[in-house]
């Protein structure tokens, strides 16, 4: 009898070793399956430098009816897979290295003119214009705005420069989406109320001061201290860490305009029309009235155009790093 239990002791505490050694392995299985799987997924969301991750979603693009002009509505769903935008607008500083690395001549190069704002003469073509020069005359280097938005750059200069940094244009979509980071308003979180501090680089107080014959409304009682484009972040960031994304300079993104094409645009990752004769742009500038200052506010230019106000923002694709 005493052997017997003996013997079963001996089995029963071979089966508990065997228990704990097989819990074990598994559960250092488990733990080595988890940490690969943590790292999959983390390397699907490696962040680049100074850019931020823009989550997959559903949101509701362009305005009400009647909310706003004819080429905002209809609202309608998209559906985005998720992007990387950078954090920042590109600046004169960047660009230069572009420019020098590609011996790169930009459009406002070759054409020898390029848009600007001067005083008694408004918005026009002026002689020797270009990136370095937006009004023509001081570089901006010499005048310490090398780290303000490039200006002065046209559609396809900002491509060749998204591209050059294995980077793109963001479509339409991805923009809107981005800028309105969550809110369902078409409107930009500075208003008229909250001009009480900064939160713009807009048509503003100081900028009237400095061309007192603008014939457009300026943000009244409001005062953001630059007459022309400002350094990059000066400005708190919008709901998703993205910086000047209503005003400073206007963005271009990827997609041709149609005045129409929300009508009937793709529901999921639209990539605008497959053509046309302009290109749009989005989020305002130093140089903008207070009604082009919503989220689904759309403009538009050719390609080529070159314009003091125009700048540059670059996307990428979310993929496994």
């Amino acid at each position: 009898m005493i052997r017997h239990t003996t013997t079963l002791c001996r089995v029963i505490t071979m089966l508990l070793i065997f228990t704990f050694v097989s819990l074990n392995l598994f559960l250092a299985a488990v733990e080595v399956f988890a940490e690969q799987e943590s790292r999959d997924l983390s390397s699907q969301h490696v962040t680049p430098s100074n850019m931020v991750l823009i989550p997959a979603g559903v949101f509701e693009m362009g305005s009400p009816n009647a909310k706003g002009s004819a080429d905002e509505y209809p609202q309608h769903s998209v559906s985005l897979d998720a992007f990387f935008l950078d954090t920042y607008e590109v600046t004169n500083r960047q660009f230069r290295k572009f420019v020098k690395l590609h011996r790169y001549k930009t459009t406002a190069e070759k054409q020898g003119k390029a848009w600007a704002y001067v005083e008694g003469n408004r918005w026009t073509e002026v002689p020797g214009a270009w990136w370095r020069k937006p009004e023509g005359q001081d570089s901006v280097f010499a005048s310490r705005r090398g780290s303000h938005p490039v200006v002065t750059v046209s559609w396809l200069d900002a491509k060749q420069y998204c591209e050059s940094v294995g980077k793109r244009l963001p479509t339409e979509a991805e923009w809107e989406y981005a800028a309105r980071a969550g809110s369902t308003k078409n409107v930009w979180w500075g208003t008229p109320q909250s001009a009480s501090h900064g939160v713009g680089n807009v048509a503003d107080t100081t900028h009237k001061h400095e061309f007192p014959d603008r014939p457009w409304p300026i943000l009244e009682s409001y005062d953001d201290q630059y007459v022309r484009t400002a350094p990059v972040g000066k400005f708190p960031p919008n709901a998703w860490g993205l910086y000047d994304m209503i005003g400073n300079a206007w963005e271009w993104v990827s997609d041709w305009y149609a005045e129409g094409y929300y009508a009937q645009s793709s529901e999921r990752n639209p990539q605008g029309p497959s053509s046309g004769h302009f290109k749009v742009l989005r989020g305002g500038s130093w140089s903008t009235s207070p009604e082009f200052l919503g989220t689904g506010v759309r403009i538009f230019n050719h390609p080529t155009s070159r314009n003091a106000a125009h700048g540059i923002r670059c996307a990428k694709d979310a993929e496994r790093q």
